[in-house]
């Protein structure tokens, strides 16, 4: 991640963070993902680690290589893609390793259990660390546009103020592409 990290930076322009909470307490930083663009600022040019919630099939290189294949790269990007396809294959391979070098926290839908989710969290929150999520559910969609999100994540805070009777503070995110904010 450390690696990664630096090379993105070293590739693109910087940003400056202006953020209330630091890293004297775990908080929940809620981000648009606008395409990718969301994840990679925000992971980038934050000045502490964050633990995103990524969907978790992006932990296991053949199944997320098979999610960008047969939904990203062909719903969303409209190619087509060969059933081996050795761009799916390799990026696959590399967003597994990515994900967890930076200790993401694997988002679990449908008919999986969420609670592991939920419970790496709350993990992560209470030793002062904190969570981001990009929760919109057309995530190629822009701030001019409305997006419905997911809310899963919100029963964090219900988790939270169970184990420490505090309220967990959630955080939006506003990235100023312009600024560079």
């Amino acid at each position: 991640a450390i690696v990664c990290r630096f090379l993105l930076k070293l590739f693109s322009r910087r940003y400056d963070v202006l953020v209330k909470y630091r890293k004297t307490e775990g908080v929940v930083y809620v981000c648009r993902h606008l395409n990718m663009k969301g994840p990679l600022t925000t992971l980038k040019w934050f000045p502490f680690d964050l633990h995103p919630l990524v969907l978790s099939v992006f932990f296991d290189s053949k199944k997320g290589a098979n999610h960008l294949k047969e939904y990203t790269f062909s719903i969303k990007w409209g190619k087509k893609i060969k059933k081996r396809s050795l761009k799916a294959s390799l990026s696959g391979l590399f967003i597994s390793k990515l994900v967890k070098s930076v200790k993401a926290v694997p988002v679990y839908r449908g008919n999986q259990n969420p609670l592991p989710t939920y419970k790496k969290a709350i993990e992560y929150l209470l030793n002062n660390q904190s969570v981001i999520v990009y929760p919109d559910i057309e995530y190629d969609k822009d701030y001019s546009e409305v997006s419905d999100i997911y809310d899963g994540f919100l029963y964090l805070s219900r988790f939270y103020k169970d184990k420490t009777g505090n309220d967990l503070k959630f955080v939006p995110l506003y990235i100023d592409f312009k600024n560079k904010v």
